[in-house]
């Protein structure tokens, strides 16, 4: 393309001759060179209007402009300039004057007029003409550039399963049930009440009367805070973080987790069966949506429901067994705000630049089963092992995204919003070794591993229907494509003690019984992949609570507090979500999305949990 307009030298303004062929210039009325394109030039009120063949149609009246355009645009609102370039091309079929209009001037900040097809970027300068520079702007490239949203889905699908997928070494505090709580989850091997289902189901044979009613509530408060590392660009660049990162604290409300279940042996004597529905212990997370963790998490509300059938046989007076058979439900809704800077104008946390959004992910049935057995060899000790099977999770869920305010993403719509995953849950074994009076006093030790590193990857993409992003400049249609994410979890594993003392006669209807322990546990994600999204750590656990027995009533009560280590990060590989940047690289040159996860973390949780059962 080329020109040589006979504008004078006070002209500063910038023209972009977008796509192929001459274009006529006109600068402040004058014009020169001709062409199949036409350039519009609104200055302090000036409009001129240069159609096909190079007549020019000048007028003094701004309003005339935005009527021509069809739209309203204030004279001199452009960010960058006082001008407005509407350049386009005609399309060959006889409407050379109203052409194919131009989302480029997105560019220079300029709102868009309807049918343009392709939005440009300049990438090359190749010339200056007395004041007025050039460039030429290559279509394919800046559709490139717009693929904003071509990965994004994928990359939300993963972070909410994350959430919703861990157990405790993830997201998922030990142990759940009032009882267990209070030992600080040494209930392998002495498992005695319908929360047997979950640790142990053989300890289901140690329920007291025919017929035993559960019910256990549970409310978790958290106190997890992250300090992000100071960013030199950042603070420079963002004027609100002049003084540094803070500390961001999630600000979610406590969670309530209830359960219920029902055990009957139906008459037979060496027999016990159960039907439960319960939850793991976890916490919520509320995060301030324009705080320095926002491209891990702004908030998370996971919900997980276990179905559980089972049944438990007395096989022998030194040997029970039992299975469980599971119905698992989950759902996960998250936010998080994602990058959309494209490299050629803005930076990496630019907030204007930010996509919000937000995915809600569930899994309406995944089968899993667990078992147990309980071993009495001499008096006084028992020794219980139970294994819990991994299961893969196959979710469905539904995206919804708010497009950057920037204007650069005015016209990109996303058409389908249904999304599919799969990851695994990792298998779990549990052993624990009990010494124990009868009905006096007991002391359990007991060791866990879950088997976290099952989860390498998890893959994610478009459900029925599809995924497709319409006009993406440059492509038109982009249709999304599965693929995976690296995870990197550890395995966990857990060491726990607890006791129990009983106040009372053995035979008499009101007892007592004090019950204390506590426990220490390693995390599941490494340094490299920690971040606001998953605080987790080695952790130290204390539990104190008690039952009252009332004839045939049970009440349990238990308070724990679990306090994670402090982790200082920096080696994290954690950065910005940029689909933009993973489809093309190249305009960046060495920025790249930023690092978001190096920083300090800290967390704790405060529970209370109570359970009211009946035997009869």
């Amino acid at each position: 393309t080329t020109a040589t307009p006979a504008a004078p030298a006070s002209a500063a303004a910038k023209i972009r001759v977008l796509g192929g062929g001459d274009a006529k210039i006109e600068v402040k009325g004058k014009s020169s060179g001709t062409g199949g394109g036409k350039v519009r030039i609104l200055e302090d009120g000036n409009y001129t209007r240069l159609s096909r063949g190079g007549t020019s149609l000048p007028s003094n009246d701004a309003s005339a402009a935005a009527r021509d355009r069809g739209e309203s645009f204030p004279v001199g609102s452009s960010p960058s300039a006082s001008r407005l370039f509407d350049i386009s091309r005609p399309d060959g079929r006889g409407r050379a004057a109203a052409g194919r209009r131009c989302r480029a001037r997105r560019i220079v900040g300029i709102p868009e007029t309807s049918g343009c097809r392709r939005a440009l970027r300049p990438t090359k300068v190749f010339g200056t003409l007395r004041g007025v520079e050039v460039s030429r702007l290559r279509n394919r490239e800046l559709g490139s550039r717009m693929h904003v949203t071509t990965r994004l889905l994928g990359c939300l699908s993963v972070v909410a399963l994350l959430a919703g997928s861990a157990h405790a070494g993830g997201f998922y505090i030990p142990e759940r049930g009032a009882r267990a709580l209070s030992m600080g989850g040494a209930q392998i091997a002495g498992a005695d009440d319908v929360n047997a289902q979950w640790l142990n189901p053989a300890g289901l044979m140690r329920l007291r009367g025919d017929v035993n009613l559960y019910l256990d509530m549970a409310v978790i408060f958290s106190d997890l805070s992250f300090a992000r590392a100071n960013d030199a660009e950042v603070l420079r660049k963002d004027p609100t973080l002049s003084g540094g990162f803070g500390t961001e604290k999630n600000d979610g409300s406590p969670f309530f987790d209830p359960s219920l279940g029902i055990a009957t042996n139906f008459g037979l004597d060496d027999w016990m069966f159960a039907l439960g529905a319960y939850g793991p212990y976890a916490g919520t997370n509320k995060w301030d949506a324009d705080g320095a963790q926002r491209y891990s998490l702004i908030s998370l509300e996971p919900v997980q429901l276990s179905v559980q059938l089972s049944a438990a046989w007395q096989i022998h007076d030194v040997i029970s067994v039992g299975l469980g058979l599971q119905w698992v439900v989950g759902q996960v809704k998250q936010r998080l705000s994602i990058s959309a800077y494209p490299g050629v104008f803005g930076w990496a946390e630019q907030r204007d630049l930010d996509v919000l959004a937000e995915l809600e992910v569930a899994d309406s049935f995944t089968p899993s089963a667990n078992a147990g057995v309980i071993i009495t060899p001499i008096d006084n000790l028992a020794i219980g092992i139970s294994g819990q099977l991994p299961a893969k999770i196959e979710a469905a869920g539904e995206l919804k995204v708010r497009t950057p305010a920037h204007y650069y993403f005015r016209d990109v719509t996303v058409q389908g919003d249904q999304l599919e995953l799969e990851l695994d849950f990792p298998g779990i074994i549990r052993l624990g070794v009990q010494l124990y009076e009868q009905d006096v006093w007991s002391v359990e030790l007991a060791a866990v591993v879950e088997f976290w590193s099952a989860q390498e990857t998890i893959a994610a993409g478009p459900g029925e229907g599809g995924i497709s992003f319409s006009n993406v400049p440059g492509i038109g249609t982009y249709n999304v494509k599965p693929f995976e994410i690296d995870q990197r979890y550890n395995d966990v594993v857990s060491i726990r003690l607890g006791g129990s003392y009983s106040f009372g006669e053995p035979t008499s209807d009101t007892r007592f019984t004090l019950r204390a322990g506590g426990y220490w546990e390693s995390g599941a994600p490494p340094d490299e992949t920690l971040s606001a999204l998953k605080i987790d750590g080695a952790k130290i656990g204390v539990g104190l609570g008690g039952t009252l027995q009332l004839g045939g009533f049970d009440l349990d009560v238990a308070a724990a507090w679990v306090g994670l280590a402090e982790r200082t990060i920096t080696n994290s590989i954690v950065t910005q979500v940029n689909p933009m940047y993973e489809a093309d690289n190249k305009p960046y040159g060495e920025d790249e999305p930023h690092v978001i996860a190096n920083g300090v973390y800290n967390g704790s949780y405060l529970i209370f949990a109570t359970t009211l059962g009946y035997a009869f």
